[in-house]
């Protein structure tokens, strides 16, 4: 009686697969709901922070409902320190914003997380389908 066994390195690569497929919806519901319930206003860049892998700016910009908030976004394609910049919040979730210059486009997270997570659902075929293979070969040299 043969034992089937988990192939693990196949339930990794989907599991991740769908990470990367949670994240692409994640990051295309907070463009959606920008799109749909953003509102324009100019606020101020408090910090600029550069590492090597990321950038990001702080942010000081006040509602139109006269709430002052300081926040963070990567999402952005030129700021300085102490300069203004204009800022797209949503209305009812006003921690949720972006630069008004980075763009409300699907295209991106989309190819990105999705490519990322095809990507990943292809190896862990490959993986199962090689696996198989190399069983039938067995099954066939007994």
């Amino acid at each position: 009686m043969e034992r089937r066994s988990l192939d693990f390195r196949a339930v990794g690569a989907f599991v991740v697969a769908l990470g990367f497929v949670v994240a692409a919806c994640v990051q295309s519901a907070d463009v959606y709901f920008l799109r749909e319930r953003g509102v324009v206003v100019t606020g101020t860049v408090l910090k600029e922070h550069d590492t090597r892998k990321s950038s990001w700016v702080e942010v000081r910009y006040v509602t139109l409902a006269g709430d002052e908030i300081v926040n963070d976004t990567s999402r952005y394609k030129s700021a300085e320190v102490g300069q203004p910049i204009d800022v797209i919040y949503d209305r009812q979730n006003p921690e949720r914003m972006q630069a008004a210059d980075w763009g409300l486009g699907y295209g991106f997270n989309l190819l990105v997380f999705g490519g990322f997570a095809a990507l990943l659902v292809l190896a862990g075929i490959l993986q199962l389908k090689f696996k198989l293979l190399t069983r039938l070969r067995g099954i066939a040299v007994r």
